[in-house]
């Protein structure tokens, strides 16, 4: 059985560039949210085995995303999340891993194939 992912990611292009590699190279079940309410609900309806979070949202961002996930621990306790952003700061990457993300990826910096290896460190596969 394929492991499911959730990106959240606001930005179309990126995230259907990023489902692509992730279906065809690292064969995984992918599904998009358009944004951190939407992430929410997919994640309370859905079984996913990890999450791909961008921090740079309008409404709800990655970091209250994470914070909403951290506050419903028993809900969400057995989903992995990678920050997979271009925010570079050390106070956001802190911040970020403090409320429980796996992993702090800057998007510009990664290869599919790393970031798939990322993926599988994260998840056990």
């Amino acid at each position: 059985m394929k492991k499911r992912i959730l990106i959240i990611e606001d930005e179309e292009g990126i995230a259907n560039a990023f489902m692509k590699q992730l279906t065809l190279i690292g064969n995984f079940d992918v599904q998009i949210a358009a944004g951190g309410a939407e992430g929410l609900k997919l994640l309370e309806d859905g079984k996913f085995d990890l999450v791909l979070l961008d921090l740079v949202m309008p409404e709800m961002d990655g970091v209250e995303v994470l914070q909403n996930m951290k506050d419903q621990h028993e809900k969400y306790k057995d989903v992995p999340v990678i920050a997979l952003t271009n925010v570079t700061s050390d106070e956001t990457r802190d911040e970020v891993m403090k409320l429980g993300a796996k992993k702090f990826i800057v998007k510009t910096n990664i290869e599919p194939d790393d970031l798939i290896g990322q993926i599988n460190e994260v998840i056990g596969k």
